[in-house]
């Protein structure tokens, strides 16, 4: 009979983390509700790449990375149903013959590993990655396929892809759920940081950053740590910054208050101005399993 081991309980084991830290996490788990490896980063215990290669020498797993903008044919997306797949946060690697490398968190879920067993009907060989990889894995194909049957924004033969910079949650998640309804495939980050981890496997199309609040988010340094991204800056004095703004590298400046059709606007006038004639130009690394 398989079991489920718990994952706090294979991280001492793996000896990642102390019983007493597991036990503080544990307890924060409760109050926040995140996952157990969001509490560890957030506590500065140990980061999440830490956690996935010390589960891999530990058990000796293979371990996956960068493999979100990698190109993933449909019928392998369609050997775990989408529900499925973000239900357990898991996400199929590859196949070969009746084996299914599947890209985990927690290699030793047992039960989990059965479910998707007999759901694919294919032997499943577990492969170690960290919960954000998995997570935008999942956005970038499965979200972005959903969207583009579903008539979202088009850039050539992909669904156009956003990245919003806003260092105030609230402005932030309000701007993302606009334009995830007007059909885009949206990311968001609250710094510098939070950004260049998410294009760190795969581009944006445009971002739109938030210049209100420079001591919290430097507009500026934006530049130089996003490349070649094509940024729109919103922010609440035009006369002031417009001018600065585009000289210093931004491809186009909104005011404040932002009137949402005249953002779609700008948007839709941006993405047809630099992509005009191509499939899109966003960056595509291979998967790399160790």
């Amino acid at each position: 009979m398989t079991t489920k081991k718990k994952f706090g309980e294979i991280l001492v084991e793996a000896g990642v983390i102390s019983e007493g830290a597991l036990r503080q996490a544990l307890d924060r788990q409760l109050i926040t509700g995140w996952r157990l490896g969001k509490v560890l980063e957030a506590m500065g215990v140990i980061a999440e790449k830490d956690v996935a290669v010390a589960l891999s020498k530990q058990y000796g797993f293979r371990t996956a990375k960068d493999f979100a903008a990698h190109a993933f044919a449909a019928d392998l997306l369609d050997v775990i149903p989408e529900k499925l797949v973000k239900k357990a946060q898991v996400f199929p690697l590859k196949r070969e013959g009746s084996s299914l490398y599947l890209a985990m968190v927690n290699p030793l879920d047992l039960l989990l590993i059965d479910d998707v067993a007999k759901v694919a009907r294919l032997h499943i060989i577990p492969v170690v990655t960290t919960s954000s990889e998995i997570s935008a894995a999942i956005r970038r194909h499965y979200d972005e396929r959903s969207l583009a049957a579903k008539g979202g924004v088009m850039v050539g033969q992909e669904v156009a892809t956003l990245l919003v910079i806003d260092a105030i949650p609230s402005s932030r998640l309000k701007l993302v759920n606009f334009l995830q309804g007007a059909g885009f495939l949206v990311e968001h980050a609250g710094s510098e940081a939070e950004a260049a981890d998410l294009v760190g496997n795969h581009l944006p199309h445009l971002a739109l950053v938030d210049t209100e609040h420079p001591n919290q988010l430097n507009p500026q340094k934006l530049l130089q740590t996003l490349g070649d991204i094509p940024l729109i800056a919103i922010g609440p004095n035009p006369v002031k910054e417009e001018v600065v703004f585009l000289k210093g590298g931004y491809v186009d400046f909104i005011n404040k208050p932002v009137h949402q059709e005249r953002l779609l606007a700008r948007i839709n006038s941006a993405l047809q101005l630099i992509y005009s004639g191509r499939k899109g130009s966003r960056k595509r690394i291979s998967a790399q399993l160790d």
